[in-house]
């Protein structure tokens, strides 16, 4: 009788693991262009369903808003055995040219996030200022930036998949006077799956600027998995075009 309750209690614990066993990917930002004008960064984890460790290197031109070099450098273990550190070695070294190439030696600078751990964050928005050099509570400007989400047309059939259809975001700056659309969707890639929701996960700038020039926001992607909610990212440039 002990060993039923025991074995009922077990399957009820593994069936609730399993509804949330959803992955959230990572990020490491990798760095600048000394000029400022190339950003990379890398997201890694443990993928969902699998249990493959796996690692994508961005490589992105802020000006045009674009992947370059051939990125993303997508690398993924063949079975569970193979270590994450292993799979995140591999992608970097497939990364190294262009890296090499584009002169991204410049340390990143994360200026602003929105942790996991944070309940009583606003994951729809995230207010941030450009430190300044001397005491900790000095800066040189603030900002807030903010999400709408919305249903858009999808290269993907989400519908059918999910149940839902695609979500698409407008992402704006706002600077204390005026507001810049940064992004907008029209249409969700099929590269990105069927998002869910999207957040303002964090902002980095190149070490030692005082402005947001050369600032990216990294935005987190939520998508329908195999076992629930994904988390990828992207970066959005804070001053595209410009």
């Amino acid at each position: 009788m002990f060993k039923t309750i025991l074995t009922a209690i077990m399957l009820a614990l593994f069936g609730t693991t399993a509804i949330f066993a959803a992955e959230r990917a990572e990020f490491d930002l990798i760095g600048y262009s000394t000029d400022g004008k190339y950003f990379a960064f890398e997201e890694y984890g443990i993928q969902d369903g699998s249990g493959f460790a796996y690692s994508n290197i961005f490589v992105i031109d802020l000006q045009n808003d674009d992947w370059v070099g051939g990125s993303p450098f997508r690398v993924q273990a063949a079975d569970e055995t193979t270590q994450l550190a292993e799979i995140r070695s591999q992608a970097m070294r497939a990364a190294m040219g262009p890296i090499g190439n584009f002169d991204i030696s410049r340390p990143a600078r994360l200026i602003a996030l929105n942790g996991d751990g944070e309940p009583e964050a606003n994951e729809l928005t995230l207010d941030f200022s450009v430190p300044g050099y001397s005491d900790p509570s000095s800066f040189f400007a603030s900002y807030e930036l903010s999400f709408d989400i919305y249903t858009a047309p999808s290269g993907e059939n989400c519908m059918d998949y999910f149940g839902d259809k695609a979500k698409g975001f407008r992402l704006k700056l706002f600077d204390g006077t005026s507001t810049k659309i940064l992004h907008e969707d029209v249409r969700v890639p099929t590269s990105r799956g069927c998002p869910v929701t999207y957040r303002a996960s964090a902002v980095a700038i190149p070490l030692e600027d005082a402005h947001i020039l050369h600032g990216v926001a990294l935005v987190s992607v939520w998508t329908y998995g195999f076992e629930g909610w994904d988390r990828r990212y992207m970066a959005v440039p804070l001053t595209t075009g410009e």
